[in-house]
């Protein structure tokens, strides 16, 4: 399928209603805070995001199904995962009630972030240059 029959608009809303609607039954569905949730949703969604974005890269130009992924999984689907919006809401609370909290929650997500984001991207090349070799040694016309 060409990127074309795709509207961008549309894969990212499709993918963001996606993703938002699965943070909200996490966090109404395990029996963590909302905080909780947040702050995992969010580490999680740095780590995922930094393996796709780097994944994708190394398998090539943005293409194709490589477009479409980018856009339905990354922009879409991981930008409404994540939550920047409940992040900062939450720490502004956090600061006024209890600031120890506060300082650990927004520091350790937003280090952590870093670091699993890193991690994720490391990974994501790795798995690349692993899905590289094993495209090379396909047949031309078998795919993909």
């Amino acid at each position: 399928m060409k990127s074309q029959k795709f509207p961008p608009g549309l894969l990212v809303f499709l993918g963001g209603g996606l993703g938002a609607s699965i943070r909200w039954l996490l966090t109404l569905g395990l029996p963590f805070t909302v905080i909780q949730m947040t702050w995992a949703i969010n580490v999680l969604g740095a780590f995922c995001l930094g393996f796709l974005l780097a994944f994708l890269t190394g398998l090539g130009a943005e293409q194709g199904g490589r477009k479409i992924a980018r856009l339905f999984l990354g922009t879409g689907f991981m930008g409404g995962f994540t939550t920047y919006s409940a992040l900062s809401v939450q720490s502004v609370g956090l600061l006024s009630e209890n600031p120890q909290i506060f300082w650990f929650y927004s520091g350790t997500t937003l280090l952590l972030g870093l670091l699993v984001c890193l991690l994720g991207t490391r990974l994501g090349s790795a798995a690349a240059r692993r899905r590289g070799v094993s495209l090379a040694t396909k047949k031309v016309g078998e795919g993909l």
